[in-house]
């Protein structure tokens, strides 16, 4: 049998285990009670997506941009002009003389007060073909109801083969009674003119002229040009072709 004072001791083991087993308990508790590390902080840095590069048509954009500006007339079709004219030759002459990247003539560069030599330098040449665009469109007196297509490839024509031809082309398809602001309509009339049956007639002032599938060519080539040029310089929606 255990006596009082043996149960006494008893109790105190006890006491003394219960006690040291809360403590562990607590301890370990601590343990995942723990605050996190501090970790350093970062700055992220923002990294600028790179730019695309500016499309280049030719050496001269600055000069057509320049003349664009002042005259009101789309850089981008000066551009086609000059590709299809001269290949951006400053110094191209053909067989007829004319001269330089928009192959004007020195008598039409006279009229605009530029000398025959002046012709060769790019900015002149060009101001000269933009300031002849802009007096073309003005002699066409086109409505201001026609279709901008339409209209561009009239000034066009008018700069390729004179606008004497182009008239006569338009009276032709007044006289057979058609559209005479439509430009596939005055293109078939241009093209007729190399036919006595059309020359001869009454309406015509200017007699024969048998370029007039050239000069439907060339609008086309320019036209296509141009649209290529809007597209890679400014994502802008293109003519339709003709």
């Amino acid at each position: 049998m255990i006596d009082a004072r043996g149960v006494g001791r008893l109790f105190y083991i006890v006491k003394r285990a219960v006690a040291a087993v809360a403590a562990s308990t607590v301890a370990v508790a601590a343990l995942f009670m723990m605050p996190e590390p501090v970790r350093p902080q970062t700055t992220e840095v923002a990294v600028p997506s790179p730019q695309p590069e500016p499309v280049v048509i030719s050496p001269y954009d600055d000069i057509m941009q320049q003349v664009e500006g002042d005259t009101g007339v789309d850089w981008r079709l000066l551009s086609a002009i000059a590709c299809e004219e001269s290949k951006f030759d400053p110094n191209a002459v053909s067989e007829a003389g004319a001269r330089g990247l928009m192959q004007i003539m020195p008598v039409v560069g006279k009229h605009y007060g530029a000398e025959a030599a002046e012709l060769f330098d790019p900015a002149c040449n060009v101001r000269v073909a933009a300031q002849l665009l802009c007096d073309a469109e003005r002699m066409l007196s086109l409505p201001q109801t026609i279709d901008n297509n339409d209209r561009m490839r009239f000034v066009l024509a008018c700069y390729h083969c004179g606008i004497g031809h182009l008239s006569d082309a338009r009276r032709l398809a007044r006289a057979y009674g058609e559209n005479i602001n439509s430009w596939p309509v005055v293109a078939r009339y241009l093209k007729l003119k190399g036919d006595p049956d059309y020359y001869m007639h009454e309406c015509v002032a200017n007699g024969c002229f048998s370029s007039g599938s050239i000069t439907a060519g060339y609008v086309n080539r320019v036209i296509k040009l141009y649209n290529s040029y809007c597209s890679e310089c400014a994502g802008e929606p293109a003519r339709d072709d003709a």
